[in-house]
This record gives C-alpha cells, structure tokens and sequence, in this order.
C-alpha cells in the first residue's frame, strides 16, 4: 500500500502531546460513524488485532513500554471498492518531549486521496492547551492559521526558516498590499490553507513586510500582493538558478477558484510531496520495531490459553475417591498382649456413623511341619515400597530435567502430577504458537510475491523511463542541430534580433485548464466527448503539471494535423512521424492490442461518445491513444478518434488513468 500522506511532529511537552494524540484519534474515529451506523471506541482492538468499531471502520491501539520511551500507535482502516485505507499515529516519548508519526496509506498510487483531518484537530488541540508542534526544528512551527510576520521579522523568516538548510517542509508564503485590511486577507488565506494545516508552514506577510521581503530576495522568489509562494526545503533565496524549483500561484489564478476547493487541494498535494520525503525520526524507528515485535508476538500466542488437559484433569479429580494413606511397615508397633488389650478395651460400646460388615470367620490354615533352618524371607513390604520409591525418584527427575528443556522451572516440593500439567500447558501452547507462526510466515510469503510483483512494474517502469530518456536526448541533440542550422540561415538572411527570441507559450498547469480551453473552442477541430472528472482526477497526480502540458500538445498536434490533412497526410501516426511536431512519436500508439480488441471487458471499456453522424449507436471504439506520462504500462492516457475524412474533426472520447488491460487487471 503506498504512502500518501506523512506528518511528523514534535514537541518539549511530551505527555501532553500524547494525551493529545490519544484524544484526537478517538475523536476523529468516532466521528466517522454514521447515524444508522455509529463508531463504538470501546469496542476498539488492543491484542495485535483489527477490531470491526462500527461503519465500515477497523480499528486498533498497540502500545509497549520501553523504559522512559513507552509508545503507542493508533491504527484505522477502512475497505472500499478498490482496496484498503489505513491511518497510523505513532506517539513515543523521548526524554521530556514526544514525537508524533501521522501515516495514511492508500490501496493504489492512483486512488482517490484528499487531505485527512486529523492532523487540523491535532493542531487545534495543541493551540488549545498550550503546546506547540514543529518539525523538531524550532523556527519550523505548525499551525492552525497563517502567522503574520511584521516588517522587523522578515530577516529572522529568511534566514530562520526559508533559507534554513534543516527545513524539511514546504513554507508557504502569502503577500498583502500595503492597504489591505489584515483580518480580512488572514482569513481569506486561512481558507485557502485549510487542506495545508500540519503539512507545511503557513505565513502571511502584511503589507510593509511584503515589500521588505521581495527587496532582500531574488526577483524570482518574490512574494507578490495576494498571492502564494510555495519554498520547498535547501531554498537560496540569492540563487536565480533554484528559483523555478519555487512554485508560486497568482492572484489570479487563486481568485478565478475562491469559490471552490481547488486552491485548497493545489496547496496542498504540492506540500504532500514534500512531506512525503520526511524521515521517521529516531525515535519514532525504534518505538515502530518494538510495536511490530510486540503485535508479532501477540499473533504468535493468540489462543495459547490453558490446555485441557489441565480442565479435564482437574475433572477428574472431584470424582475421584479419598485414599487413606497406608502406614508404613517399618514402625508398626508390636502386637499388645492379652492383659494390655483388656486395659485398653472401651466400657461402652463404640458410636459408629456407617454401616460396618459383619466380620466373616477365618478358616484356620493347616499345620506344616516347621524347617529345621528357617530361610531368611525378605519381606515384600519391605522391598516393595523401596523399589516403588526409587522409580518415582526417577521418573520425577526425567520430568525435572524435561522442564528445564522446555523454560519451566519447577519448586522442589511440587508434585508429579503438577508438573505434568505444567508440561502438557507448554507444549500445548508452544504447538499452537508454531502454528499462528506458520500461518504468519504464509502471510508474510503472500507479501513479498507481491512486493516481487510490485518489483517487477517498477522494473519495467524504470526500463521504460531508461529508454524514453535515451529517446528525449537523442530528440534533443537533433533539435539542437536543428536550432544550429537555422540560427545560421538566419545570419546568412540577415534577421532581426526578434527573429532569435522564443516563442512566448502559455502552457496549462492543470488538467482542469486544459478542459476549459477545450470548451472555450480554442482549438477548432479537437472536440472533448468523454468524462471531465476522470480527466480532473489526474490533477492530484504528483506530476499533474507535467501531464497536463503533454495533453496539451498533443491536443494541439492533433488539431495541427486536422488543419494539414489536404496536404497529404492520412494517418496521425505519418503526420507525427514525417513533421516537426510537439508530440512525440514513442508516445503514440494507433491501435491496442489483439487481446484488448477481442476482450469483452477490456473492449467496451473503450467505446466512447461521438456524433450520431459519426456512428448511428454515437459510440465507437477508440483504439487510437496517447500515453502522458511514464508509469510501467499503467500511465494516463488519452484516446481520440480521426473523423478527418468525414467532418474535419478529431474526437477525444477519454482523459485519465489507463483503462482496463492484462496488464493494470
């Protein structure tokens, strides 16, 4: 499961950022309940076990105490349609401070992901009993609004925090005017920042320190009026260089969304990705191996209760009758004679509680002639009890010496048959704990065939990239000759300077631009038949920026063909391979596969809207397609239909994650 979120915190009050830990959790969790299906916390597992809470939710709290460092970790998942969510807090003290290790993970790289809520309310706690929360760097302080920086603290931001080589997180830096009404922009600003809480830095320049800041930084790291400046970590604000690792976001391009979610969510997967690079500290590390030690032994004795030999022995025992103990032979007192038996004979007869059996006459024996040497007999009450004795001895000392191999240590006064049920109790137990092991490991060797799986796309994605990039250099260096060449002609002709400068190109920066130019009709023969939310999904992509420009220029490829076709091209294939073009002929493919053609599932899921003049169904299948980014086979992607020969048009039926094939199912 990949990670999608990581928040890492860390404050001088350690017991009560764990305290804090444990409430918000338990809160948040409760909160996801429903009123026909409400959350129950009691019911919460503490064994190394996933425990159903209530809708649709599971949850668990492990905890182990490590000297001065105890720790917890809080755990949640929940299981959609398309796989497993899961959200892990991990708190452990350290000294007199506590770090706090917030992870969600999600079943695909892919899934649908937006910003949690745990880690606002953690902020919001903190705020509301006086600690704070950083990065474990001072100056690199979480919270729940943008802090105001005055002109007097512009030097400590720079060179505290932006510049600050230690900073692990984005800072985002937003700008006023010297006329702007403070209250009112922080809250403006606080919204926009709303997903960004406990991910990144949040600052907001009022209007004299906006100014100060932009005249002590490169022109490329400016903060302008109303806008937003994203400084990822290892910033040098004097590097003109560095400057376009900086992402910033105008006023216009936030106002033309202020009534929506989507600054919120640009801010914050742009922060996410940064975060997502952050280390466990130390700390955290050693607590998650105890944690996972302590879990894996509560799964390897799970149900290592009392064997029954115990119960059924212990049974037993209640039916079983009382035996008096047999004096021994060796002290039986000589027989009393006649006159001692007269003396000791009761005047009264004897009170008897139980019947007794009359005595039956015994027969007298015959009379055999006496040996004249009478042979020495050696009494079997004697021998008997003596050999009974030393077996005993024996046996007790085999299951002493047995215990000792098996971890029991038994009292020198404890009975045989104690001990035997102390061993049956361990080598029940042991039998069972071999057994969850074994169960474990199956597990465990499920995990890495698909961790090798999980290996080998990487691999062919990495194969894939390898060879794209071999294919960019050598388009490169053909370009550069290219360039040569024409910056010569151009001498020779005697151009003006303009003719050397660049096109100025306005490239879209999110799938969502590229949908609004395409409705905006801004290319005439490129029409958008397909799903625009499986298009917008792909903004929450890390490279989402990237993506959206490649669709773009082959958009705009597509519709360069649609207005050459006269001049002999027939195929979009032959235009991008014959012409100069921004699409890149690896990247297109103009048909599928056999077996996706052939396949009910993997055809229809390629059946797409157009024109009834096109098709009298307004379906058809669109083989033809664009890949818009690398990712092992499973890339975004875009598939068109060339209606040139019939109406002039190109018909783009769907943008977004690769569609069903042997090899995304």
């Amino acid at each position: 499961m990949p990670l999608m979120h990581r928040s890492i915190y860390h404050s001088s009050n350690g017991s009560a950022l764990l305290d804090a830990t444990n409430e918000v959790f338990l809160e948040w969790l409760e909160s996801r309940g429903r009123n026909d299906d409400p959350v129950d916390i009691d019911l919460i597992g503490r064994e190394g076990d996933y425990v159903e809470v209530g809708a649709g939710h599971r949850a668990r709290i492990d905890s182990v105490g490590n000297g001065d460092s105890p720790a917890v970790r809080y755990s949640q998942m929940v299981i959609s349609e398309n796989g497993a969510y899961s959200t892990h807090m991990t708190a452990v003290m350290e000294g007199s401070g506590a770090w706090v290790q917030f992870d969600v993970h999600a079943p695909h790289q892919n899934s649908n992901f937006h910003a949690p809520k745990i880690p606002t309310l953690l902020l919001e706690k903190a705020e509301k009993e006086g600690f704070s929360l950083t990065s474990g760097n001072g100056s690199e302080r979480f919270t729940p609004a943008p802090r105001r920086v005055r002109v007097d603290e512009v030097g400590w931001l720079l060179d505290e925090v932006i510049n600050n080589k230690t900073r692990q997180t984005t800072a985002l830096v937003a700008g006023m005017r010297t006329d702007d009404n403070y209250r009112r922009w922080s809250e403006t600003f606080e919204k926009w920042f709303s997903f960004s809480k406990g991910v990144a830095t949040l600052w907001l320049l009022d209007g004299e320190a906006t100014v100060e800041f932009n005249s002590l930084v490169h022109s490329g790291y400016a903060v302008y009026s109303r806008a937003v400046h994203s400084f990822e970590p290892l910033a040098d604000t004097n590097d003109p260089d560095d400057a376009y690792r900086h992402r910033w976001f105008s006023s216009h391009d936030l106002f033309e969304n202020r009534d929506s979610k989507r600054n919120q969510s640009r801010l914050y997967h742009l922060s996410r990705r940064t975060a997502l690079k952050q280390k466990s500290p130390e700390a955290v590390v050693r607590a998650e191996k105890l944690l996972n030690s302590r879990a894996t032994q509560l799964q390897v004795h799970r149900g290592s209760e009392d064997s029954p030999f115990r119960d059924r022995i212990r049974d037993l025992r209640t039916t079983w009758p009382t035996i008096p103990a047999v004096p021994s032979t060796k002290d039986t007192p000589a027989p009393a004679t006649e006159s001692e038996k007269k003396t000791t004979e009761p005047t009264a007869p004897i009170q008897r509680h139980t019947p007794v059996l009359p005595i039956r006459p015994r027969p007298t024996p015959p009379v055999r002639p006496r040996p004249a040497v009478e042979p020495k007999i050696t009494k079997k009450s004697d021998a008997v009890p003596e050999k009974v004795e030393a077996r005993e001895e024996g046996i007790l000392a085999t299951i002493r010496e047995f215990c000792e191999t098996i971890g029991l240590t038994p009292s020198d006064d404890q009975p045989a048959d104690d001990l035997l049920l102390e061993v049956f109790d361990r080598v029940w137990k042991s039998e069972r704990a071999v057994q969850n092991a074994e169960r474990i490991i199956a597990e465990k060797d499920d995990e890495i065939v698909q961790l090798e799986a999980d290996n080998q796309i990487l691999q062919e994605a990495w194969d894939e990239a390898v060879a794209e990039t071999g294919n960019l250099d050598l388009t490169i260096a053909e370009s550069q000759r290219r360039i040569q060449h024409y910056s010569l002609q151009l001498q020779v002709l005697q151009a003006p300077q303009s003719a050397y400068e660049p096109p100025t190109v306005d490239l879209p920066k999110s799938m969502s631009k590229v949908l609004e130019r395409l409705n905006r009709k801004k290319l005439q023969h490129v029409v958008f038949t397909g799903n625009a939310k499986k298009a917008r999904d792909l903004d929450n992509r890390p490279n989402a920026e990237a993506i959206a420009r490649v669709c773009w220029d082959f958009l705009i490829t597509l519709d360069d063909y649609a207005k050459q076709c006269r001049d002999g091209h027939t195929s979009v294939e032959k235009y991008i391979t014959e012409s100069e073009t921004l699409a890149h002929p690896s990247k297109f493919a103009r048909s599928e596969s056999k077996i996706v053609r052939t396949t009910d599932q993997y055809k229809q899921a390629r059946s797409f809207k157009v024109p009834s003049e096109i098709d009298q169904s307004e379906r058809i299948h669109m083989w033809a397609h664009y890949r818009l980014a690398q990712d092992g086979g499973k890339a975004p992607r875009l598939h068109y239909y060339d209606a040139t020969q019939k109406n002039g048009k190109i018909y783009v039926g769907y943008i977004g994650e690769h569609l069903p094939s042997p090899m995304t199912t």
